[in-house]
């Protein structure tokens, strides 16, 4: 087995006179052989990562013609050397070549690009200073329709993933936050000599910032979000509820479907693993596929007590009408406290009950959800009220008071839990993962 995870001193191997040639490239092997140990090393690494938002683009399935991109003025809050770039792309052509994305190509800043060069992926990178790029083959293509790719730089790790499987992993001491110009999106200014334009569909464009637990003595990195509000109607938004907290990303759950030896692993450590209780679940790519008749079982789950938490789902739908969960902690018609994650009736909904209400759910909705789309979905849950974000974007909240810690049952993912034959509520689709954390109150 090869070892992929190598050093690249990239100031060092970069460092070149002026008179260098600015289109001089250091090549990096193409085979790097499949995942191994170095890469689940990786793989945890960055699943250990905070990742908060800075840019986030819902393209909505745009067409670039070959001939127009987007760019994006590199403005202080996304000047970050720890960074995630996840992208949706569909190539019109297989052996397609072109510009997908790049930061900091003009000038004498860090810098990278992200290329398809006869169908495949094609990193390079360049350092501060530095002239000369160095460039790292994924060595796979991109597949027929819709594929994600996901660049990753935090501490010296530097990793590449499309859908879903890790393509290489590489030491890198380059400092991304010396980066100066343009973030471009659809094409690339491949070496500041010429500009190469994409063919094909955008779904998503996502720039995070990505950080260690732990890294800065525990102080949480701010939230400097910037979204496209086009996204979703917020004219839903009560902007009466005000709130400042940290999510605490030490996940109590993290299901993200990566294992197949075990599909409801959880990643988060705490042995909160869940069972295939209905039909047969499926896994693509580090995707689950719930195909209407299945779903997982965490027989646990009542004895979980979360207090203020927040949800993380990333999902793709194949039906939203009708009920379809997501996560559910308590079946309705019951009287504990509770929670239900689903699509309803083409509709985005979360429900809580408080058993000291001596009512019904109460809750916020998205309306006109969509098949066959990923959503980034991030539900946050306090004691005195309830926020839905969906890519990014704020899409409905409540003001609502109330404990939701004394659950009873088991937690459903994909399904009821509980009686599933009588409520037929299962889950159509792809997830992609789903965490559950604690929320932390910021202390002035």
């Amino acid at each position: 087995m090869k070892k992929i995870l190598f050093t690249l001193v990239l100031f060092l191997l970069m460092a070149c006179s002026q008179d260098a040639d600015p289109n001089s490239v250091s090549l990096v092997p193409a085979d790097i052989g499949p995942v191994n140990a170095e890469f689940q090393k990786a793989e945890a690494m960055l699943r250990s990562c905070n990742r908060q938002d800075l840019k986030i683009l819902n393209l909505e399935d745009s067409t670039f013609d070959g001939d127009h991109g987007i760019s994006v003025p590199l403005e202080d809050s996304l000047l970050q050397s720890d960074f995630s770039v996840e992208i949706e792309v569909a190539p019109d052509s297989l052996n397609e070549d072109g510009g997908i994305a790049s930061s900091g190509v003009l000038g004498e800043g860090a810098g990278w690009i992200l290329r398809l060069e006869d169908g495949k992926v094609v990193l390079y990178v360049r350092g501060h200073g530095s002239e000369s790029w160095f460039k790292i083959y994924a060595g796979k293509s991109l597949g027929e329709g819709w594929n994600e790719i996901r660049l990753d730089h935090v501490d010296s790790l530097l990793a590449l993933t499309l859908n879903g499987e890790m393509v290489f992993a590489v030491e890198s001491d380059v400092d991304f936050s010396k980066m100066k110009g343009e973030m471009t999106i659809g094409f690339s200014m491949r070496f500041a000599q010429d500009t190469s334009y994409f063919h094909g569909r955008f779904g998503k464009f996502c720039y995070r910032h990505l950080g260690r637990h732990g890294k800065h003595h525990g102080e949480k990195d701010k939230d400097t979000t910037v979204v496209d509000t086009s996204i979703v109607d917020t004219s839903v938004v009560d902007t009466s509820v005000v709130d400042t907290f940290t999510i605490d990303t030490n996940w109590v759950v993290d299901y993200e479907f990566n294992d197949p030896n075990l599909i409801g692993r959880d990643f988060s450590g705490n042995g909160y693993h869940a069972t295939v209780y209905e039909g047969a679940i499926t896994l693509d790519t580090g995707r689950a596929f719930f195909d209407g008749r299945s779903g997982l079982r965490l027989d646990e789950g009542s004895n979980i007590r979360l207090g203020e938490f927040v949800i993380n789902a990333r999902v793709f739908p194949q039906k939203v009408s009708g009920f379809n969960n997501i996560l559910v902690t308590e079946p309705p018609g019951y009287g504990p406290d509770g929670w239900i994650f689903r699509f309803e009736n083409g509709s985005l909904v979360f429900l809580v009950r408080d058993s000291e209400w001596g009512s019904d759910w109460e809750g916020v909705s998205i309306d006109s959800m969509e098949t066959h789309k990923w959503y980034d979905i991030r539900v946050e849950c306090t004691s005195d009220s309830i926020r839905m974000y969906v890519n990014g974007t704020l899409g409905a909240q409540k003001a609502l008071s109330g404990n939701y810690d004394n659950l009873e049952y088991q937690w459903g993912i994909g399904y009821d839990a509980v009686n599933q034959s009588i409520h037929n509520r299962y889950f159509t689709g792809y997830i992609d993962y789903i965490r559950v954390g604690r929320i932390n109150r910021n202390k002035e």
